[in-house]
């Protein structure tokens, strides 16, 4: 998908930050930095014929696909402090970069994501001690930028979104965090009902809502991968590009092969297959990501 080797000749230095696929998997927004200074620049390659669209955004952070595979959104940082405080809105193949929102509070830097179930792109707004989050639906890019719970002092919460509900993880009334859920059509406190409740002993790290799970029934593609890498990546993309709408389901196969002239002992074996259960996890998170329930097999 990306050769980083053939990216960085003639530079004296090149990392690649963000990698993101769009939905139909035929475009791929990402960020390289070439300087040092985790200051990075957007590209999107069209997976199709391996060339790059023109567009260009220097100093971006992060970036979240609308449903249509053709409108952006993406945060970048202020060129001197490197807060990260605006948030645009672009078309592809257009001139138009609509600045959405812009954080003037240098206490508070801005990130934008999408739920795992695809269906909300969030603004995310925090500081050491308080977060606010904001929304647009993907599938809706035009739509009005809205506020899930205004920014409160020493109020922290985050959000995911599953079936029309927000999950909240939140510390209102809870010091280690506790998760309700809310009414996308208004979250207000007033409509929270509890979901797990606050723990004294026990701190609630983080909300993961599961996605739809492997319907056996309907076709499967079975990919063979063995460490994760582009190649692996490229071919799960292709199954997305090839067969749109043919396959539900995504089974990734990995085989460890043993060198006896190598192997030392059984902790061979448990370290080779630790390494390549990490690998076939990470394909599964990303067919998760593209919303594609996934599993693995290991041989």
């Amino acid at each position: 998908v990306l050769d980083v080797n053939e990216l960085a000749k003639g530079q004296k230095f090149m990392s690649i930050g963000m990698f993101n696929p769009s939905d139909d998997g035929n475009l791929l927004a990402y960020s390289v930095d070439n300087t040092g200074y985790r200051q990075y620049l957007l590209q999107i390659k069209d997976l199709r014929n391996g060339q790059l669209l023109p567009e260009r955004v220097e100093r971006i952070n992060n970036l979240a696909w609308a449903t249509d595979n053709k409108t952006v959104f993406y945060v970048t940082e202020d060129a001197v402090t490197k807060r990260n405080d605006k948030f645009f809105r672009h078309v592809l193949g257009t001139d138009k970069h609509d600045l959405v929102y812009e954080e003037k509070d240098e206490l508070f830097d801005i990130a934008t994501g999408r739920t795992r179930d695809k269906a909300i792109i969030f603004l995310e707004i925090f500081s050491k001690t308080s977060t606010e989050a904001r929304y647009i639906p993907a599938d809706k890019p035009d739509a009005a930028l809205k506020v899930v719970l205004p920014r409160q002092p020493e109020h922290e919460y985050d959000v995911d979104h599953r079936g029309g509900l927000f999950y909240i993880r939140t510390n209102k009334g809870a010091k280690n965090f506790r998760i309700v859920t809310a009414p996308v059509n208004d979250p207000s406190e007033a409509n929270w009902k509890e979901f797990v409740a606050h723990r004294p002993a026990v701190k609630v790290d983080g909300v993961s809502l599961p996605t739809t799970p492997l319907q056996k029934e309907l076709p499967t593609a079975v990919i063979i991968v063995s460490g994760y890498g582009g190649l692996g990546i490229h071919t799960l993309l292709n199954v997305f590009r090839v067969f749109p709408d043919q396959f539900k389901n995504v089974v990734f196969v990995s085989i460890g092969v043993i060198d006896s002239a190598e192997m030392q002992d059984s902790d061979h074996i448990v370290e080779m297959k630790v390494k390549l259960e990490e690998a076939l996890q990470k394909y599964v998170k990303l067919a998760a990501y593209l919303d594609f329930p996934a599993t693995y097999k290991l041989a």
